[in-house]
């Protein structure tokens, strides 16, 4: 075979399979290796440049290669996690994540030493989603996104979605080290019913209408979130019972913390801090329902209110700038062997042991709790501070 030189070799077609041979030196002897065995299997394809992805490429070009390079891992002509390089690469429509496929950015650093996904002006559209989004059937499990930027550039996309959109994420699957800025809606979306929806050490700054959205049932569990801008940094609505818990948070701006438009969500607050835009305001605020919130260890500034329940009227002042243990709508049981020996401040429809209510003015008859309940009247004078409750009545002692 004649002799070639390296230029004049064909090109080799792209993305690579794995098994390819290419001639190596070793113990002064001309071997063949398999390029899968020479660089690990996930360093042959995982790596975006066999697909031309690029901040030079034209955006409708990276957001067509992206999600080919996505279906041909779901497809298994590539290992199951696409790396994507530092840089902005811009887009004009979503990434469709896919069940099984690991999504990483290069960095969630500035640029240049991160990656960003950048939605190019007129896309007015979400720039990450699931392929269930917003109705389908499909769940979007044993996957993971992680370590990059989303821009929404909502000054060019005024009818832009969110950042990304879920819908039911699914067992094993996780969002970490993300930051989303500047989109149309809210930097994360949820719907459906997560099992659980889980987001870890990211950033939502300056979105249309805030940070994290859920609209569905299951289970979010959100950690080390950082949230920076208007609006709320939590929306739950959509009605039923799911549950949602903050460990961590870091909020500037956001009022409230978590806004709840509907249902019966328990709502967990795990330390962080959170500081308002302005004096007053409501670090969790229930416009309907019946939620249940618990408030542990959380340093709050500048809130008048840890919970305000407009649909009661009612809700639970905020006193000093650490919340300690505060519960709205919650019951606080405690017993031993002996069985339960002590309620305070449960839930109306299931109030079972005496309570200690607080209040002013002479307790209402409409006031119920069980017998044995006392109500300590914070405005009241000689001989008629303390209430006992008798035979479904409340008597003064």
């Amino acid at each position: 075979m004649a002799t070639r030189k390296l230029s004049e070799l064909p090109e080799a077609t792209h993305p690579f399979a794995g098994t390819e041979s290419i001639p190596l030196v070793q113990e002064g002897e001309t071997r063949q290796v398999a390029l899968a065995n020479l660089l690990g299997e996930a360093a042959i394809a995982t790596w975006l440049a066999p697909y031309r992805v690029s901040s030079d490429a034209r955006p409708s070009f990276n957001r067509d290669a992206l999600n080919q390079a996505i279906l041909d891992a779901v497809a298994q002509k590539r290992p199951p996690v696409v790396l994507l390089p530092p840089g902005r690469i811009p887009l004009d429509g979503p990434v469709i994540l896919r069940r099984g496929i690991r999504v990483n950015g290069a960095s969630a650093a500035d640029l240049p030493i991160g990656t960003e996904l950048f939605l190019v002006d007129g896309s007015n559209t979400v720039v990450i989603q699931n392929e269930g989004w917003p109705t389908g059937e499909r769940s979007w499990d044993c996957a993971e996104l992680a370590y990059l930027r989303v821009n929404g550039n909502r000054a060019g996309n005024p009818d832009g979605g969110s950042g990304i959109a879920i819908r039911s994420m699914g067992t094993t699957s996780e969002i970490r080290q993300v930051v989303v800025r500047n989109c149309g809606r809210y930097g994360f979306e949820f719907s459906g019913t997560q099992d659980p929806a889980t987001l870890r050490s990211c950033t939502v700054e300056d979105n249309g209408a805030g940070g994290v959205r859920l609209g569905g049932e299951g289970v979010l569990l959100i950690t080390a979130l950082s949230g920076h801008g208007g609006g709320p940094l939590v929306v739950v609505e959509g009605g039923g019972s799911p549950s949602v818990t903050l460990v961590g948070v870091s909020a500037n701006g956001h009022e409230p913390i978590i806004k709840i438009s509907e249902g019966q969500p328990q709502v967990t607050i795990l330390g962080g801090r959170a500081e308002a835009p302005a004096a007053g305001g409501n670090l969790v605020r229930i416009e309907k329902g019946d939620a249940g919130v618990q408030i542990l260890g959380l340093h709050h500034h500048s809130f008048g209110w840890l919970v305000s329940d407009g649909s009661k009227d009612s809700g639970l002042a905020a006193s000093g700038n650490l919340s300690g243990i505060a519960l709205y709508n919650n019951p606080v049981r405690l017993a031993d062997d002996s069985g339960p020996g002590f309620g305070l401040s449960t839930a109306r429809n299931e109030r079972r042991e005496p309570l200690i209510l607080v209040g002013e003015g002479t307790p209402s008859s409409k006031l119920e709790a069980p017998n044995g309940s006392l109500y300590l009247r914070s405005d009241g004078a000689a001989g008629s501070t303390l209430y006992v409750r008798e035979a479904g009545r409340w008597t003064v002692k």
